[in-house]
């Protein structure tokens, strides 16, 4: 619930918000700039918060961490709803609100593997499954709430879903003691441990995360750009709507992300240091309108990438059960190569079925790749370290689904198409799938080693416990024969 809540709010949040700047917020000179940051900063948040997340979930478990984090969350978002200036946004919605998220979030997948074992794959595949359907169904839902109650009151309406993740964090009972259990001892006293068991570095030491850590971000370098670039975005009617005076503002997209510092009516812009930003109103323009007509609902292509993620994520989930050990790497691999195919072939689409075909194919495997991240993170470190293996891999995912949409919206801006965009969008997602297909055959071959080298404890411990037993029988003996001489 908490990414569709974040992704889809965006849009309507950042129209409202430029609309409150023109009627009780102090208005400035770049009014669509302060109110994209607003979100691009609680997204930021999110993701760079993992690595952290990760460590206090490994410290206190999962429920204290999740109740924290929606307490957190709850007061951001209320505090949100009784601004009446732009800057205390940035803390209440960008910052308190989105470390509340990230807090919430991370032990929702970490716990999952502390109950179920044979059927974690469905499992997860039925919990991510419902942000596909928040997907769907939210953005409708906020549109009705800000047109009948307004923005203010639509984020106290939000704030009891917030209370109700507040309530469920409390069912998380984990099975796996934390870090200050085990330190406290018997008695119970909170004792934090030491700083080497508090960051658990040494999952890096495990080959086939480090190669998973590092293929997933590469993925990710195109991975993010049919959904950023390939529908248009409400904001280019707020900005045509706006009086000329607000005409320098700063465009965003979808990541909120600054795109440009002139007038919203050129293209070709160089921002305020001098480097070229991603984009302009055309930019804005989008891949379907610009094939497809203005006509075209283009809505409808994500409601099919959202639906088709959801069954994604419920099938393959089931599929990932049957798969043993490492090797469920190889479904992320598939769909990695299909995304990058099905990107490169949005500029061949000239007509409207020929888009859905391809958005039902790549939300049908984008539902793959993320309802197994979990099981895969449980298989490639173990139960004891998925905690910080899920946060430090969502921590360097935070960088490609910042940088890559905004290359494409370079190239947009200087060819004047974005077909060259989507097929070079095409082969990061190809790439990554190359590098992650080396985990499985990698983890096999290390496991002789550890089987050899729990043998040679296990042999080790033995000889030890022999060794002991013999010394104490030949200490036995002279006192039993000083015994039978008396």
């Amino acid at each position: 619930m908490l990414f569709p809540l974040k992704q889809n709010y965006y849009n309507l949040f950042l129209h409202h918000i430029i609309e409150s700047l023109n009627q009780s917020l102090i208005l400035n000179n770049n009014p669509v700039f302060s109110a994209a940051w607003v979100s691009s900063l609680s997204m930021g948040m999110i993701f760079f918060c993992s690595p952290i997340v990760s460590v206090f979930t490994d410290i206190f478990g999962c429920r204290i961490i999740a109740v924290v984090g929606a307490a957190v969350g709850f007061v951001g978002l209320l505090l949100s709803s009784f601004v009446s200036t732009i800057e205390p946004l940035y803390f209440t919605y960008g910052i308190l609100f989105a470390c509340g998220c990230s807090f919430a979030y991370q032990p929702s997948l970490v716990i999952l593997g502390h109950y179920f074992k044979k059927r974690l794959g469905l499992v997860n595949g039925i919990v991510t499954a419902g942000s596909s359907l928040f997907t769907v169904s939210l953005p409708f839902l906020l549109r009705v709430l800000i047109d009948s109650v307004g923005l203010y009151n639509t984020l106290r309406v939000l704030c009891i879903l917030m209370f109700v993740l507040f309530l469920a964090g409390f069912s998380y009972k984990p099975l796996i003691s934390s870090a200050s259990d085990k330190e406290g001892g018997k008695k119970g006293m909170l004792r934090f441990p030491s700083a080497k068991k508090i960051f658990s570095f040494s999952i890096f030491k495990v080959t086939g995360y480090r190669i998973w850590a590092f293929g997933i971000p590469a993925a990710l370098f195109g991975y993010f750009v049919p959904y950023v670039h390939l529908v248009c975005q409400s904001i280019t009617k707020i900005l045509i709507s706006l009086p000329p005076q607000n005409s320098r503002i700063i465009i965003c997209g979808t990541t909120g992300v600054p795109l440009s510092t002139t007038s919203f009516h050129h293209t070709g812009t160089i921002g305020a240091h001098g480097i070229p930003m991603y984009g302009t109103l055309d930019l804005c323009m989008k891949h379907v309108k610009e094939r497809l007509g203005e006509n075209v609902q283009e809505e409808v292509l994500l409601l099919c990438l959202g639906i088709t993620s959801g069954v994604g994520r419920l099938i393959f989930g089931r599929v990932a059960d049957y798969i043993p050990g490492a090797k469920k790497v190889y479904l992320q691999v598939i769909s990695f190569f299909l995304i990058g195919l099905m990107s490169m072939m949005i500029p061949l689409c000239h007509a409207l079925g020929s888009l859905i075909a391809v958005c039902l194919f790549m939300g049908l495997f984008d539902g793959c790749f993320i309802c197994i991240m979990a099981p895969i993170a449980f298989e490639l470190v173990g139960a004891q370290d998925v905690s910080q293996a899920i946060g430090f891999l969502l921590g360097l995912m935070s960088v490609p689904m910042i940088v890559g949409p905004p290359i494409a919206g370079i190239l947009r801006d200087y060819l004047g198409t974005y077909d060259v965009a989507f097929y070079l969008a095409g082969v990061p997602p190809i790439i990554g799938g190359i590098i992650l297909s080396f985990i499985p055959w990698v983890h096999e071959k290390k496991k002789p080693k550890e089987k050899e080298k729990a043998v040679d404890e296990e042999t080790t411990k033995k000889m030890l416990e022999n060794e002991s037993t013999s010394v104490s029988g030949t200490s036995e003996k002279p006192s039993k024969e000083s015994e039978s001489v008396v």
